[in-house]
């Protein structure tokens, strides 16, 4: 995912919408081949909490939007249940013919979807409430707050704040 291009307290902000913005990213960023790693992947509620399965698979093609959807379809996922994908549907990133070739290929493993996200998470992820968010950061925003929330399944993941930081590129 490009979502790695985007550095710091910037991916707050690419998570206000997240499908949308995974295809923006990949409208407006164009590498030559995509290269999926696939040898490790997360079932379930990924990517804090999930499940790593042996995969086993590297995926590699010029087209981001098509290797998404051959993906989901090798791990058994609907591409139809991935928002991300509906996003790029929409926008018209895929031919017929790509859905045709997609399935006519048998599924590598099924991979366990991710649990459907509560309504209470729904409501406090929603627009309007960013400038209550916002307000009380100082509060949630603390390591005891987010695993509290996390238990209370009222967030999806627990990030830790040196994972917001660059430290080498290789």
């Amino acid at each position: 995912s490009l979502i790695g291009c985007v550095v710091g307290t910037d991916k707050r902000q690419v998570h206000a919408d997240l499908p949308a913005n995974i295809v923006a990213l990949n409208e407006v960023i164009h590498p030559h081949l995509i290269i999926a790693d696939a040898l490790i992947v997360m079932e379930g509620n990924g990517p804090g909490d999930g499940s790593p399965r042996r995969a086993d698979t590297l995926l590699a093609a010029t087209d981001p939007f098509v290797l998404d959807l051959v993906a989901a379809r090798l791990f058994g996922l609907s591409p139809n249940a991935i928002p991300y994908l509906r996003v790029a549907a929409r926008r018209g990133h895929f031919a017929e013919a790509d859905f045709d070739a997609v399935a006519r290929m048998e599924p590598l493993l099924r991979l366990d979807p991710a649990p459907p996200r509560g309504a209470l998470v729904r409501l406090l992820d929603s627009r309007i409430l960013a400038p209550l968010r916002n307000a009380t950061r100082a509060v949630h925003g603390q390591e005891w707050a987010r695993r509290l929330l996390y238990r209370l399944h009222i967030l999806q993941d627990v990030y830790e704040a040196q994972d917001a930081r660059i430290e080498r590129l290789w």
